[in-house]
């Protein structure tokens, strides 16, 4: 063993230095003994350490370590109050000061994870980064008071000068940018990106913000996701919003908005449980396919048949307008850059929403989703056009079914006309049938008018095989047919029945030839 001992001045600076073997390093006044492979650099440096492998640089550096094993401290009263934790790297002054028992932590800074007793595999890089922290873990600092009050929170990281400056105990946080999530205490599994990002959240929990300002005020909301600068920039207390686009997301009235969307610079939603596309300056919103709604029967309860159709249709009042989109802007308190100005009039055809919802109104029509009324004082009247199929299809129906009874009524009138124009045809007799048909008579029938009964005589002859009296409306619609069985002159009684008041045609037919007709007046 050789070994060199150096002096310089009085006693300020004395030192054995090891050439060979494992007999620790020691520079400065009160350095500790013990252990192996130690090397210490300053006053009081590493004084009670019987451990192995540490470094300490600066005056009370690891001044009470005893046990803890592998720690680097650099910088006055580092690691000074480890006792049995190890595998810690302090670089700054007090940097893990009340550190005892903690393990892989890894502080470079002023002050930096000053508090620590506990807490293991923690990363603080920056002045004052996890300054409170005491038994929290797994967390990573980077930046100037990142982390500050951080006590018990957990797998956090902070990037950015004060970013999650204000969290205690919330935990798997990730801020990234200058005060992201600053004022951040409890509220956990949020990510925020950006410049300010959810700078004022304190207790909200599963958000995303990313951009400048996203999600900058909000304080409890939860479940929200905002990509864009000042995206949800508005939001507060709402909750499983998204906003995607610069600007997007409820304007100051919609701060406590539930599960509502806005994708798209500037698009704004006007209440929960509303999705809006795009600003008012956009001209189209397409894809390749159609848009597809829900409409299974399995799901589907208390289905009625109760659409109105024709008549509503009927009612509607289609007019062509030209849409204002600066009042739009005022109406929901948008400034929109200069860049974003669409000054193209858009004329289009429709109808208006309140009249659409009078009519509906007017006619019971209670069901009727195709107006999108106003669900708050900031929101607007809208038309779902998509739901004017419905009453449509039913107006085709309605059609359909008048065409075929005007058919059938068509057709039934053909025939009474082709019936009397048959009656009023030039009728050609052979000498056989003459004879027979110039005997028979009918008579006009007694009482008439009648309202209960009357009489019709008439005269068949013997020879006569049938015969049958005929009863029709006045337009040749044939009633009934009565058969009459007597010869030579005889009675046929008619009961008014069914009739109505009303004016009627009877007609003797001999052997299927028509002898004459006569009209008969029934009263009430």
């Amino acid at each position: 063993m050789k070994s060199l001992k150096i002096c310089l001045g009085s006693i300020l600076l004395c030192a054995t230095i090891s050439l060979y073997g494992q007999t620790p390093t020691y520079y400065g006044s009160g350095a500790g003994t013990g252990g192996f492979y130690n090397s210490f650099f300053g006053q009081r440096a590493g004084t009670a350490t019987t451990a192995s492998y540490n470094s300490a640089v600066g005056a009370f550096s690891l001044y009470t370590n005893t046990t803890g094993q592998r720690n680097v401290a650099m910088g006055y009263s580092s690691l000074r109050k480890n006792t049995t934790g190890s595998y810690n790297i302090g670089v700054g002054m007090s940097s893990l000061y009340n550190n005892t028992i903690g393990n892989y932590n890894v502080a470079v800074g002023y002050y930096t994870l000053h508090k620590n007793s506990n807490g293991i595999h923690n990363v603080g890089i920056g002045y004052y980064t996890l300054y409170s922290n005491t038994q929290g873990i797994d967390n990573v600092a980077t930046g100037s008071n990142a982390l500050f009050y951080n006590t018990t929170g957990n797998s956090n990281v902070a990037t950015g000068s004060h970013s999650l400056q204000e969290n205690t105990t919330g935990s798997e946080n990730v801020a990234t940018g200058y005060r992201a999530m600053f004022y951040n205490t409890t509220g956990y599994k949020n990510t925020a990106i950006g410049t300010r990002a959810l700078e004022d959240n304190t207790l909200g929990y599963n958000n995303v913000g990313v951009g400048a300002d996203a999600l900058k005020n909000n304080a409890g909301g939860y479940r929200n996701v905002a990509i864009g600068n000042t995206a949800l920039g508005y939001n507060t207390t709402g909750i499983g919003n998204t906003a995607i686009g610069y600007n997007a997301g409820p304007g100051s009235a919609g701060s406590g908005y539930f599960y509502s969307s806005g994708l798209g610079a500037y698009a704004i939603p006007t209440a929960s449980y509303q999705v809006r596309v795009g600003h008012t300056g956009i001209t189209s919103i397409g894809g390749a396919q159609n848009w597809t709604n829900l409409s299974d029967g399995r799901f589907k309860e208390d289905v009625k048949e109760n659409v109105v159709g024709l008549d509503f249709i009927k009612a509607l009042r289609p007019v062509s307008y030209y849409v204002n989109n600066e009042a739009i802007n005022q109406f929901l308190g948008v400034e929109l850059e200069e860049a974003a100005i669409n000054n193209t009039k858009q004329y289009q055809t429709g109808f208006i929403a309140q009249e659409v919802e009078a009519t509906a109104k007017e006619l019971g029509f209670e069901y009727f989703g195709g107006v999108d009324a106003p669900k708050n004082g900031n929101d607007y009247y809208g038309l779902r056009y998509a739901e004017f199929v419905v009453p449509l299809v039913k107006s085709v129906q309605e059609l359909s079914a008048q065409n075929d009874e005007l058919k059938a009524l068509i057709q039934e009138q053909q025939a009474q006309i082709d019936a009397l124009l048959k009656a009023n045809a030039p009728i050609t007799l052979d000498s056989k049938t003459l004879p027979t048909l110039s005997k028979a008579k009918l008579y006009q029938n007694t009482p008439n008018p009648f309202s209960k009964e009357t009489q019709i005589k008439l005269f068949v002859p013997e020879e006569v095989q049938q015969a049958i009296i005929q009863v029709c409306t006045i337009d040749g619609k044939q009633l009934f047919l009565k058969e009459v069985s007597d010869r030579n002159e005889t009675l046929v009684t008619i009961e008014t029945n069914n009739l109505s008041a009303g004016i009627y045609l009877y007609t003797l037919i001999v052997d299927n030839e028509i002898v004459t007709t006569k009209k008969m007046v029934v009263t009430e």
